[in-house]
């Protein structure tokens, strides 16, 4: 780790003196600038041999990326050195322009991975955004090249394609900061690079149109600052978690990004009122496209927030009753059938959907059910004792069944994922915190929307559970004490004796498997779990 962090802060300051030496030496901007694109591209490819990602693809990408972008650059510097005008388009355009698909093709794969059930909430607030942004590219920077008389087809075609490539990586930048991931400094400097990029693009276009655009500005600052932090963030550890899957976004949303709606949804409009008296009928037409998108997407976002109310509030009225369930519950049998009809519930008829509930008995996990044998139970009861190693306190672990042995893919052939619940209490008179397990199984994407829900009713079950214990532990007592005091007055006869230890043998708990499948019956579940 210290070796790592004095690369990345090498690397930092090594760029630093690049710039410096860039801006204050304006007859070595060539080998200076030259050297600043290297270094990014050798950082992202340093990065790749220091970290070790389990994903590599998606950073060679963004190395070829920089490489074709700083490959154009040097094109326009070095026959700007020698005298040498470039035509409009030349193949310095064509080394430009491969710099989006390759960075595109780069941040889709991250997108893919960080949210493989995909994100509709992401989505449409990036789609939102970048509508918005993209209605102020047309009128601003796509416009007045379309209208422009002197321009070719192609010269059109390619001008058009540097603003249209900038609203693409915004999208797809967007897009990767939607779920709420901004936190991982990888991401932050990822975002840094191609924000100095976007500003760097929009700035050059609009110099362009105007004929003001010379080297040794700040246009050129955010294009360095674009090599050196996409370079910094593979040199960061945190890379390689860049793949690696993220929450959904939360049915919450916060003021910030209630801001940013609100501001580009109000984009079309502005702009029409601001463009009216002097727009063609023809940007009418694209403003008023513009707004029915952005008013669209916005009402989609208002929808699922709304459908995300109503599951939400679904599922807080499950938890009540079964909370009621089992505050009535006088030993594990009724436990279980609690705990049955909130997964049945909360599942809400998933043909994978299913569920197995294990208490610890005398130090170990047992699975015992009215419909199959005890040899069967404590065989299962064996296996589920396996799946504890995979959770960590008491956060649900969602694991799929590929991973599991052979026998646990049998004993549930049609699930692809696991969600195990540990039943947790902190601060037991046995010391011993875990009470057993609920593992619940079905698609994964459905397993983790319901994750933090199965949280709090497992809660609630080891809170039940831990209560059915200790009233049978004083019932226990109560029923050893009694024959103790009577002995010295007088001797228990031997019917009253069998019926008390009768009484203790009933109330014993047990441990309990319980199929939530709402498409079979009850026969149809304990012939699939024997």
């Amino acid at each position: 780790m210290e070796t790592k962090r004095y690369v990345l802060g090498g690397y930092a300051a090594w760029v630093a003196l690049l710039i410096a030496v860039y801006f204050e030496e304006s007859g070595q901007r060539i080998e200076a600038w030259g050297l600043i694109s290297l270094s990014g591209v050798v950082a992202v490819l340093a990065g790749l041999l220091l970290n070790r990602p389990a994903r590599k693809v998606p950073w060679l990408l963004l190395a070829a990326a920089l490489a074709s972008f700083a490959a154009g650059q040097l094109s326009f510097l070095i026959a700007a050195r020698i005298g040498v005008v470039l035509p409009f388009p030349s193949f310095a355009d064509v080394l430009y322009l491969s710099e989006y698909p390759l960075a595109a093709a780069g941040l889709l794969i991250f997108i893919y991975w960080r949210t493989p059930d995909g994100d509709r909430r992401s989505l449409i607030d990036a789609l939102t955004l970048t509508a918005g942004l993209a209605l102020l590219s047309w009128m601003f920077l796509i416009r007045p090249y379309v209208h422009n008389p002197q321009l070719s087809g192609l010269q059109k075609g390619v001008a058009i394609a540097y603003p249209l490539g900038d609203v693409l990586m915004l999208a797809l930048l967007a897009r990767l900061l939607a779920p709420g991931s901004a936190r991982s400094r990888c991401v932050q400097l990822l975002t840094l690079g191609a924000v100095a990029c976007l500003v760097s693009d929009v700035a050059f276009g609009i110099m362009q149109l105007h004929g003001a655009f010379h080297n040794g500005t700040f246009v050129d600052l955010g294009w360095a600052l674009f090599y050196a932090a996409w370079g910094a963030a593979a040199l960061h550890p945190s890379m390689t978690r860049l793949t690696e899957p993220v929450p959904r976004q939360q049915v919450e949303v916060s003021p910030v990004r209630l801001a940013l709606l609100m501001l580009a949804s109000l984009i079309a409009p502005v702009v029409l009122l601001t463009a009216l008296p002097q727009a063609a009928r023809s940007d009418v037409s694209v403003i008023a496209v513009f707004s029915a998108i952005l008013y669209l997407l916005v009402l989609t976002r208002l929808w699922d927030a709304a459908a995300s109310h109503r599951r939400a509030l679904d599922r807080e009225r499950v938890l009540r009753h079964a909370g009621l369930s089992l505050v009535t519950t006088m030993d594990v049998p009724q436990v279980a059938g609690a705990v049955k009809d909130a997964v049945d519930a909360l599942l809400g008829g998933h043909s994978q959907g299913d569920a197995l509930l294990g208490v610890r008995i005398d130090g170990s996990l047992r699975a015992v059910d009215r419909e199959i044998d005890p040899a069967h139970g404590r065989q299962l009861g064996q296996l589920a004792e396996s799946w504890l190693s995979l959770a960590v306190g008491t956060a649900p672990k969602l694991t799929p069944m590929r991973r599991l042995s052979e026998q646990a893919r049998t004993a549930r052939p049609g699930a692809d994922w696991m969600l195990l619940c540990p039943l947790v209490l902190r601060d037991r008179p046995s010391g011993d915190t875990s009470i057993g397990l609920i593992a619940v199984f079905g698609e994964r994407r459905v397993l983790a929307d319901l994750s933090a829900t199965l949280e709090i009713l497992a809660h609630q079950v080891a809170l039940t559970l831990e209560s059915v214990t200790l009233r049978h532990e004083v019932i226990r007592q109560r029923n050893h004490e009694v024959p103790r005091a009577a002995r010295g007055r007088a001797q228990p006869t031997p019917a009253r004796s069998r019926q008390n230890f009768s009484c203790v043998r009933n109330f014993l708990p047990q441990t309990h498997i319980v199929t939530a499948t709402s498409a079979r019956s009850l026969s149809d579940q304990a012939a699939t779990v024997s």
